[in-house]
């Protein structure tokens, strides 16, 4: 092993994230007893984010870009890596100082793991608890699948991880995850036109193509800012259709009970869509969801909203729903 090159290597990508980047950047640095470098990657900021994070410390690799989106800036941040594992951090979230520590703990422990991912909290912009502020290592077990200690905090989750995936959504927050980078190639990272639900869509395929880990502590903290919730619910909703759509590619077999949960959401979420493109003015587009929804779940709910779809003439200054545009 070459004592000179990293174990980890660190993607930050940032777009105009000034007032926050220096916050993730010291907490990538600060990481302790690994061998590590922080690649950011500023995905055309405009607001010198970029420059902040290279005047912290000379190791920090700023990789510029034009804007491509996040999935895009992670992916670039990978192809620049010199370490054997990938670890993510969103520019506004940051680690405890030893979690990329308790992450290589769990791979020693056992080096067959692609992934190992840990418990996380979330924060409003004055540092106050928001939403979800950890327990994984309760939660895990009742979306069936089993915790196998392999650390004194880490474990391999045994069970189908892809499948809980799917029928939970995503319980592994990017700024939580790291990957080795041969797996993480293999697999052919983030797909750059599943954005917003690119890390989503790679955790699954990343879960069934190999075995997973998790530290059972809060390692990451990621802040919730105005504006960051549901700014893109149209176009999540969007690509979560085709992620569930395309399920049987990435995920073959999978159980009765689990296809009849991926229809049920499908439906919904047509319907759901259906019904922004209604308010949006788009009847047409609300109508060929609406028809989608009624493909995989017939409901007297949805057929109503439907023909509703045809009484209600497009105004002539519509606009498609927030976020799709």
């Amino acid at each position: 092993m070459d004592p000179a090159r990293p174990e980890f290597s660190v993607v930050i990508p940032v777009y105009n994230g000034a007032g926050y980047i220096a916050r993730a950047v010291r907490s990538a640095l600060a990481q302790a007893g690994v061998r590590h470098e922080v690649i950011v990657v500023d995905d055309g900021s405009t607001d010198g984010s970029g420059d902040i994070a290279q005047q912290i410390d000379a190791s920090v690799r700023v990789v510029r870009c034009q804007n491509g989106g996040q999935a895009a800036a992670r992916n670039r941040g990978a192809r620049a890596a010199g370490g054997d594992v990938l670890a993510f951090l969103d520019a506004d979230d940051w680690w405890a100082a030893d979690k990329l520590a308790a992450q290589r703990a769990v791979y020693e422990a056992e080096p067959e793991l692609a992934v190992v991912f840990s418990d996380f909290r979330a924060v409003d912009v004055a540092g106050d608890p928001f939403g979800w502020q950890g327990g994984l290592v309760a939660q895990l077990p009742a979306r069936g699948l089993t915790l196998v200690p392999v650390t004194a905090d880490g474990y391999e989750l045994r069970g189908a991880v892809a499948h809980a995936l799917i029928r939970y959504t995503s319980f592994m927050h990017p700024s939580t995850v790291s990957v080795r980078r041969d797996v993480f190639e293999r697999v052919g990272g983030f797909d750059e036109t599943m954005a917003p639900a690119e890390d989503f869509e790679l955790w699954i395929r990343l879960a069934a193509a190999g075995r997973v880990g998790f530290v059972g502590r809060v390692l990451a903290t990621t802040e919730q800012r105005p504006g960051s919730q549901g700014r893109r619910t149209v176009r999540m909703a969007e690509q979560l259709v085709r992620l569930y759509g395309g399920l049987p590619a990435h995920v073959p077999d999978l159980p009765a009970d689990l296809k009849a949960h991926v229809r049920t959401t499908l439906a919904a979420t047509h319907a759901d869509l259906g019904w922004q493109y209604r308010e949006a003015g788009d009847c047409r587009t609300a109508r060929a969801h609406y028809k989608s929804a009624l493909g995989y779940r017939f409901r007297l709910r949805t057929l109503a909203a439907l023909l509703k779809s045809y009484l209600t003439r497009r105004g002539p200054g519509a606009q498609p729903p927030e976020g799709n545009r």
